[in-house]
């Protein structure tokens, strides 16, 4: 049982639509199920006929999941000496269907557009509470080390760098 809602009065072939909110319980298994609208579900009306007062909807029960990825992501100036900053901005999107509480994004200097160990580590910024598809803006001014050699470089936007959220796709 997830709850009802009234109908004050409804007259011969008259209907009434009602729209509203349900709360699965957290217990629910994962899996496929139907979920029941009930006319007259504690059978308080004389009906002609009790039969036809159930109709469905199917309704997929799926794991608690959480999938951010970065998005729009920009910055300026986008010709910087060695030892001056840009700002960088753009949004953290969470594709996953539940909220994450908390996460670090980091900001790493590439010779190309793929992390790896010897990409340089230039600071990070915490989005705070993500719903799911929601998005996070990312706000940064970044220094670039002063020993940078003079040559053509990417700012990464790492979600999650530090991997402390479970995610559906790493």
């Amino acid at each position: 049982y997830l709850g009802n809602q009234s109908v004050s009065s409804l007259t011969a072939g008259a209907t009434s639509y009602k729209t509203g909110t349900v709360t699965i319980p957290s217990s629910t298994s994962i899996g496929n199920y139907y979920l029941l609208f009930y006319a007259d579900y504690n059978n308080s009306v004389n009906e002609e006929n009790d039969s036809n007062n159930v109709s469905a909807v199917p309704l997929s029960i799926a794991a608690s999941m959480v999938d951010l990825y970065i998005t729009n992501p920009s910055a300026s100036p986008t010709t910087v000496a060695a030892g001056g900053t840009t700002s960088v901005g753009g949004y953290e999107y969470n594709q996953g269907n539940s909220t994450v509480t908390s996460n670090s994004i980091g900001f790493y200097l590439s010779t190309d557009l793929v992390w790896d160990v010897s990409d340089v580590y230039l600071s990070y910024t915490t989005a705070t509470s993500i719903s799911a598809g929601s998005y996070y803006y990312i706000s940064q001014t970044l220094t670039i080390p002063s020993s940078t050699v003079t040559g053509n470089y990417y700012i990464l936007f790492f979600a999650d760098y530090t991997n402390s959220i479970s995610e559906t796709n790493e």
